[in-house]
């Protein structure tokens, strides 16, 4: 059965995917912020974007993790799943018509998260498709990646406290409070930009 069909089995792996890569989350960076997570990924296959993103449910009460329609198959659902796991801890929505304002940090703790739970649990069995992954192609994912790759988890954990969360991550100095022996004043300084 593929991922995108909308029927059991594939909706239960789909729920017990998500709970288990927030499982790992949570304990890696702290309690999701108290939003009402809905309970499995689905797909939007009439959105215009080819993306995975949060989006919102029900007037923005609750959020949840939308797949684009081509990734189809179960391992590139597995790490998409895993990367905006890390993005519901905190979420942050476009404004109608506009782009999300979120720190770089954000994005790369999603992929540093979705690569290593790729990784762990999947790349034994299969190779991540040629795209999903941004590791070695020049884009602000892998440079986002580069620097918070550098940051171990503990340390993350406690700069997503001071800022609350990873997307509001917008001071310097906070990074550098932490994570001055991992990274330089100018990865800091990158990694509160604005990701778009």
């Amino acid at each position: 059965m593929q991922p995108t069909q909308e029927s059991s089995p594939s909706i239960d792996i789909m729920y017990l995917v998500q709970d288990a890569l927030k499982s790992i989350a949570r304990f890696r960076y702290g309690e999701f912020d108290g939003k009402k997570i809905f309970k499995r990924p689905i797909y939007c296959s009439e959105d215009p974007c080819s993306n995975s993103r949060i989006i919102a449910f029900h007037g923005e009460l609750d959020v949840g993790i939308k797949i684009g329609p081509e990734f189809n198959t179960w391992e590139r659902v597995f790490y998409q799943i895993a990367h905006e796991v890390i993005h519901l801890l905190n979420p942050v929505l476009a404004p109608t018509g506009g782009i999300i304002s979120a720190s770089s940090l954000d994005e790369g703790v999603a992929v540093k998260f979705a690569e290593e739970m790729y990784s762990k649990y999947i790349a034994e069995y299969k190779e991540l498709p040629f795209g999903d992954s941004p590791i070695g192609m020049n884009t602000k994912y892998w440079s986002a990646y580069k620097v918070a790759a550098k940051i171990p988890d503990q340390v993350l954990r406690a700069i997503r406290v001071d800022a609350g969360g990873f997307p509001f991550a917008s001071d310097s100095k906070t990074i550098l409070t932490h994570a001055a022996e991992f990274i330089s004043v100018d990865e800091a300084e990158f990694i509160v930009s604005n990701f778009q």
